[in-house]
C-alpha cells in the first residue's frame, strides 16, 4: 500500500486471472441472452450449466456455441464407438493442421520477418504476410476441428465459426 496525498493506494501485483476468462464471459453472456430472448428455458441443473460454461474442448479457440443450440444435447447424450471414432478422426485432422501445416508455415514466415527491411525485397514481405495469414487460418481451423472432434466424442455437435466455414468452402 502507498500513501499519497492522504489517500491510501492499494497496489495489486501478480494478479492471476483464470485461463480463458473472455471465453467464460461470452459463454455466460450467450446463455443469458438466449434466456432473455426466451429462445430456451432456464437451466435448473447446475451441472449442465457448468458443463456448458466450462466446456473444455472450446476453451482455447472456440467455436462459441449458443446455449439454445446445445441445451437439449447436454441432457440427451448417447455414445457409440463409431461416433467416438469420427470424433478422434476430426481431432487428429485438426491437430495435423495445427502441428504440420500451421507450424511449418510459421517457421518460414518467421524467417522472412527476421531479415531487416533494408535488405529484403518487398515481394518477400508480401510472401511473409500471405504466409502469416495462412498460419493464423490453419491455427484457428485446426483448433476448431480439435474442439469439434472432442465434442463428437462426447456426443455434442459443435459448429465451426462462420469465418472458418467460409474459408473451407474456398
Amino acid at each position: 500500500m502507498l500513501e499519497r496525498h492522504g489517500l491510501t493506494q492499494v497496489i495489486f501485483k501478480d494478479i492471476v486471472l483464470p485461463l480463458g476468462i473472455s471465453f467464460y464471459t461470452f459463454q455466460i453472456l450467450s446463455y443469458v441472452i438466449d434466456v432473455y430472448k426466451k429462445e430456451c428455458e432456464v437451466q435448473r441443473n447446475i451441472l449442465y450449466f457448468a458443463l456448458y460454461v466450462s466446456f473444455f474442448p472450446q476453451l482455447v479457440a472456440g467455436p462459441i456455441v449458443k446455449y439454445k443450440e446445445i441445451d437439449c444435447q447436454l441432457q440427451n447424450r448417447t455414445l457409440s464407438s463409431i461416433q467416438i471414432a469420427v470424433g478422434v478422426k476430426s481431432f487428429i485432422y485438426g491437430l495435423s493442421k495445427k502441428v504440420i501445416i500451421s507450424n511449418t508455415i510459421a517457421s518460414v514466415a518467421d524467417s522472412i520477418y527476421r531479415v531487416s527491411t533494408d535488405v529484403i525485397a518487398s515481394k518477400w514481405l508480401w510472401i511473409g504476410a500471405i504466409l502469416y495469414t495462412l498460419q493464423i487460418y490453419y491455427d484457428f481451423s485446426g483448433y476448431s476441428d480439435m474442439a469439434i472432434g472432442l465434442g463428437k466424442c462426447l456426443d455434442l455437435i459443435l459448429r465451426k465459426t462462420l469465418i472458418i466455414h467460409m474459408f473451407q468452402v474456398l
